[in-house]
């Protein structure tokens, strides 16, 4: 129910918003002028912006009536009537105050909700998990649209006819910058491109695999570039073609090597297209781990470089002497001409589940986000690298305690599979000395028999995750009551914001209603279930009125057949809409 409008303003409770405010020491926060509060509100999603002030007083709402502020529009996870009062009071009375907009969950809106046509002031346009079929639709709209220069777009299942997508973005006409994370087939024959012009993106990225010569031939098209990164597949033989097209621009590539491509043909590459690259990140198996050939490329085809960033993945079934082959290779990234531009490089070793991994990694890396704390790590630690970082996995307990550094940005925590959770309190008093729990707000916990008791004190020193991945919940049916009677689960079940989650075990119901039971604003939830068990779920779920979406992983095709078949028998509410996600095996359903 919408709040009535009154002239008067009463407070706000975002903490967001406190340190400001408490700055003004007399002032209300309605009597900051106007470009305070715009300042203010760039710090909040405009959605929250518009749910806390729209009603609020006639000031506030003609902030979002006759502003000429510039719009950041962000359509995240919201439910259909959400929607629809937001797009009637907000975004179709303001399209020419769009800069940018994410759809974050393009399936799950009907097609006449969007006319981009309109959008003339629209710069950056992020549309994710968009049907392949939608897609050429849109990219018609976009050809008008003479402000555009940054573009992302992920697809749910496989473009049929990649070249016609890829030709019909390079004819869009002021684009800067471009991500693609596509569904598409790999031709045994690359198809040339065969528009006429030349694009003007600068920044290019690849989160599909490509073929090195298609690769090249799409870069004949774009003269501009700055920025690649790509994730490569071998398909066919590499051809060097004349004339070759140099790029002199493009001074920074990331390459994730997916398969044996040759580092002679990386190296015939780099010479012909791509012989001005200063930053060079390379992420591949251990195929890769030769220093000597990786200096002759460098030495010989690379002369501008002056970042060098790895990590080689490797996993082998036996315990060492594996290792010290590994040891044997890393020596040879000790010498002089590695040390004396200082990339430097250390390696650790873990255990999986079924197997070891061995990282080797650079310790200067370049903008790390991610660090893993491990039983055994080789090399040195770079503190300064350590500011960056915003996620963080912790291996074991012995990891632990052999640490001494903190992580005062890191938002993001998982929990890995050897770290044995059978006491919270042990938890928490080691990982409080490295880490801000209260910043916290994405958990993940692999280990595979998790107590729900113990995950509810966990969460207890966590009172900010909004997003929270477990493998396993270890309980039986017939204890269901007393732990839900339990002081903790019901305080946590009354105080915490979790609005996703994610159980990768198999989920029966009766474990489902305990998670909705300890997690009441549930907005999505991502479960692994039997396909017997796939109608009591819905049936249960369908009257949870806060739940938006349900996700069913590592789903066949045959699963989305089923529910669809319900659907229409009458077995499961008509309301219910569904979608498939190709690429990550992924059955959508929501009402």
């Amino acid at each position: 129910m919408k709040r009535q409008r009154t002239d008067t303003f009463n407070g706000n409770d975002n903490k967001r918003f406190l340190p400001m405010i408490e700055s003004f020491s007399k002032a209300q926060f309605e009597d900051l002028p106007n470009e305070i509060i715009y300042d203010i509100f760039d710090y909040l999603d405009f959605y929250h912006v518009y749910q806390s002030f729209y009603n609020l007083n006639t000031r506030f709402h003609s902030y979002f009536l006759d502003s000429n502020v510039p719009r950041k529009i962000n359509l995240f996870l919201m439910s259909k009537t959400t929607f629809n009062r937001y797009n009637e009071d907000i975004i179709l009375s303001n399209r020419q105050q769009i800069h940018t907009l994410r759809i974050s969950n393009y399936f799950m809106f009907e097609k006449k909700s969007f006319s981009f046509s309109y959008q003339t002031s629209l710069r950056t346009l992020i549309i994710e998990n968009i049907k392949s079929a939608d897609v050429k639709v849109i990219l018609r709209q976009l050809t008008s649209l003479l402000n555009l220069t940054s573009l992302s777009i992920s697809t749910l299942n496989t473009i049929e006819n990649i070249n016609s997508f890829y030709e019909q973005i390079f004819c869009l006409p002021t684009l800067k910058y471009l991500k693609l994370l596509v569904g598409r087939k790999y031709p045994k024959v690359i198809s040339p491109i065969t528009i006429n012009k030349h694009t003007s993106i600068e920044y290019l990225i690849f989160d599909h695999g490509i073929d090195l010569n298609e690769l090249i031939a799409l870069l004949s098209h774009t003269p501009c570039l700055r920025h690649l990164s790509a994730m490569l597949w071998h398909r066919t033989n590499f051809e060097l073609k004349s004339p070759c097209n140099i790029m002199t621009d493009l001074t920074y590539m990331s390459l994730e090597l997916c398969s044996s491509i040759p580092l002679d043909d990386l190296q015939r590459f780099f010479i012909n297209h791509c012989p001005f690259v200063e930053i060079l990140h390379i992420s591949a198996n251990e195929e890769y781990i030769n220093a000597t050939e990786w200096k002759q490329l460098m030495s010989s085809s690379l002369l501008n470089l002056r970042i060098f960033n790895i990590q080689f993945l490797v996993y082998f079934t036996t315990e060492p002497p594996y290792e010290e082959d590994i040891e044997q290779k890393m020596k040879l990234f000790n010498s002089l001409f590695w040390t004396e531009r200082q990339w430097l490089f250390e390696y650790e070793v873990s255990m999986t589940i079924d197997n070891f991994k061995i990282i080797i990694y650079s310790t200067k890396s370049f903008g790390r986000t991610k660090y893993k704390i491990c039983d055994e790590s080789h090399g040195i630690i770079d503190i300064n690298h350590l500011k960056s970082v915003d996620h963080i996995k912790i291996a074991s307990k012995k990891a632990i305690n052999q640490y001494m550094y903190d992580f005062p940005h890191a938002t993001k925590l998982t929990l890995g599979h050897t770290l044995s959770i059978t006491s919270s309190a042990m938890i928490i008093n080691e990982i409080i000395g490295i880490l801000r729990l209260k910043q916290i707000e994405v958990l993940a916990i692999e280990y595979a028999y998790l107590c729900p008791v113990i995950m509810c004190k966990l969460l207890d020193f966590m009172p900010n995750i909004h997003t929270l991945t477990f493998h396993s919940m270890s309980f039986k049916e017939n204890n269901t009551l007393s732990i839900e009677q339990n002081d903790i689960f019901q305080s946590i079940s009354k105080r915490n914001v979790i609005k996703n989650v994610t159980f990768e075990g198999d989920c029966a119901l009766y474990k489902l209603k305990l998670i909705l039971e300890l997690f009441p604003r549930l907005q999505c939830i991502r479960l692994d279930s039997k396909l017997e068990h796939i109608q009591s779920i819905l049936e249960y779920l369908s009257d949870k009125n806060h739940l938006i979406l349900v996700c069913f992983l590592y789903a066949s095709r045959c699963c989305i057949s089923r529910i669809n078949k319900l659907i229409k028998a009458g077995s499961l509410s008509y309301n219910f809409k569904t979608a498939y996600d190709d690429r990550n095996r992924i059955v959508y359903v929501w009402w």
